[in-house]
């Protein structure tokens, strides 16, 4: 009686352990934002195995995303503000990203201009406040960001964010429109040929009188 007994608790015990030890392989997948590691290549290190890091990474879908990166403004001046928005579509939630401005077509990995993370909307900086990450794995349809530039002009700015849609799907190289200086010229009014006849038949008139 004794022995079964404690073949029961001990079946308990591994039950919970066995709970315990997934659930904690759930939340160790991204619950809080993309690693340090990350801000190179932006991919998030999500192995073939989640709980063997020997096993190969996850590689991003090659699919058209389900997510859109937009921005409230494409004219951008230094140490402006740029609000982002990482807005998904009607099927399909996320649980992560990142994000972070580069320049259009550069495979430098260079970073411009700082990101501001607001902790109500659960966000947290990464790479020295040049990228921008989740801070807890929550579902989330839309994510907006405030990016300030650069204090000197830069040109071809473009934003580029990875999405995780769960452990296994994720996309990568998701960009926004591009953002430039705006031009600040001013337009010089040329008078009409009609008007500058107007004024001239007149001054002829007072001449005569």
């Amino acid at each position: 009686m004794t022995a079964h007994i404690t073949s029961l608790t001990s079946a308990r015990v591994s039950f919970i352990l066995m709970v315990t030890f997934l659930a904690v392989g759930r939340v160790r997948m991204y619950p809080n934002g993309a690693p340090e590691e990350s801000c190179s290549d932006m991919i998030p290190l999500h192995h073939a195995d989640e709980d063997n890091s020997n096993t190969p990474l996850l590689q991003p879908q090659t699919t058209t995303p389900y997510y859109t990166v937009l921005v409230s403004t494409t004219d951008v001046e230094p140490n402006g503000h740029v609000t982002v928005t990482i807005s998904a579509d009607q099927s399909h939630d996320y649980e992560g990203f990142f994000l972070q401005a580069r320049r259009a077509n550069d495979t430098s990995g260079t970073r411009y201009g700082t990101f501001t993370a607001d902790s109500s909307n659960n966000v947290t900086t990464r790479c020295s406040s040049q990228g921008i990450t989740h801070s807890n794995n929550v579902e989330r349809y839309n994510t907006s960001v405030v990016w300030m530039a650069p204090s000197t002009k830069v040109y071809n700015i473009q934003f580029k964010a990875t999405v995780v849609n769960n452990y296994s799907i994720f996309f990568t190289n998701i960009h926004s429109q591009v953002l430039n200086p705006s031009t600040g010229s001013s337009a010089v009014v040329v008078p009409s040929l009609g008007l500058s006849l107007f004024v001239l038949l007149l001054r002829l008139i007072n001449h005569v009188h």
